[in-house]
């Protein structure tokens, strides 16, 4: 039997509809907090050249925002604590395009009054004049949730087709 990972989703990979598209199952989350890190809202010309080109590719532009956490002393996250296998987080790892413009972390979280070791993808330095959002309720689609869920539903497709899978076993 697989290893089964916890992974902190937050921003869109907070709701179960992007989990959905990128892993072609319905999984349920449990809400969590990940405390000492602080949750942003990127602009396009902040993301990396390279990550910004890729983002043209798939249609977005100048507007695109993106959630991101960081570490910041004080502040808390929300999100969903999913359960997955390795196969999956690295379709996630594939969508946040990794040590690209995100990058993975092992951290822990707080699901209720247990305190749990995950995965997730942080921006290691990030500086900005914005406060964090430490509300539990913020919109989780910056951008076209439509348009995320199709973008989202290919990738998973395409990295399917190309036996993705069996260069990471």
């Amino acid at each position: 039997m697989e290893k089964k990972i916890f992974y902190f989703g937050y921003g869109a990979n907070a709701h179960p509809e992007m989990i959905e598209a990128l892993l072609g199952r319905k999984i349920k989350g449990k809400k969590a907090t990940l405390k000492n890190y602080g949750l942003f809202l990127q602009s396009f010309s902040e993301i990396p050249l390279k990550a910004q080109s890729l983002l043209q590719k798939s249609g977005w532009g100048e507007t695109f925002l993106s959630y991101i956490i960081t570490p910041c002393k004080t502040s808390v996250v929300h999100g969903t604590l999913w359960e997955m296998t390795q196969k999956e987080r690295d379709i996630i790892g594939e969508w946040e395009l990794h040590n690209l413009w995100y990058t993975p972390v092992r951290t822990k979280v707080r699901l209720g009054s247990k305190i749990l070791a995950v995965q997730t993808e942080i921006l290691p330095i990030y500086s900005s004049d914005q406060k964090p959002i430490q509300t539990e309720k913020y919109l989780r689609y910056p951008n076209s949730k439509k348009k995320m869920l199709i973008i989202a539903r290919n990738l998973r497709k395409s990295l399917t087709k190309k036996n993705y899978f069996s260069r990471k076993e």
